[in-house]
């Protein structure tokens, strides 16, 4: 019996879009990008007859979560007593103080940056103390990252079908 051979397509996001204006019958799923958005656009404008996934994931944020009201409260009373934190140098020091993953603190940082709970000059994080009172869930950062971590959950947990509905937009 003769197979026809397939063209096979590697994913790696991400990089750049791979060319698909060539026919490409298969796809192996090398990593999930942080933004997953990328991968969803490839699979809803093509029907593969066979994907794989490797699904490596580079910033397994699924894992740390997305930080817990406490894990804010402890970060931002930490770093209020300190008139400026070197983030450049320190950052590994804090986490393991806050017993927290380095890859969530670094986006709890940015979360309370774009609230106005801090700034950050030449990696030097100064508090600001009269920032206005704000919910986290108001950040942009953090509703994104609720969306990461649910992304990731199901690229990592969730079945070959589940995944490939929620990719292809056939998912409830």
């Amino acid at each position: 019996m003769l197979v026809s051979p397939q063209v096979f397509l590697f994913l790696i996001l991400p990089k750049e879009l791979p060319d698909l204006s060539r026919d490409a019958s298969a796809v192996v799923v090398g990593n999930i990008p942080e933004d997953i958005e990328s991968l969803r656009q490839i699979f809803q404008k093509h029907d593969f007859q066979a994907v794989y996934f490797k699904n490596e994931i580079p910033k397994a944020y699924y894992l740390t979560g997305y930080g817990s009201r406490d894990q804010y409260a402890k970060l931002y009373k930490t770093i209020y007593q300190y008139p400026e934190f070197d983030v450049r140098y320190k950052l590994k020091d804090l986490a393991a103080y806050l017993k927290i993953q380095q890859i969530l603190l670094v986006k709890m940082i940015q979360i309370f940056q774009e609230l106005g709970f801090v700034t950050i000059e030449n990696g030097i994080m100064k508090v600001n103390k009269e920032a206005e009172k704000r919910e986290i869930a108001e950040s942009s950062i953090y509703q994104k990252l609720k969306q990461t971590v649910k992304e990731q959950e199901l690229m990592a947990l969730g079945t070959v079908r589940e995944i490939y509905d929620y990719l292809t937009g056939q998912a409830l």
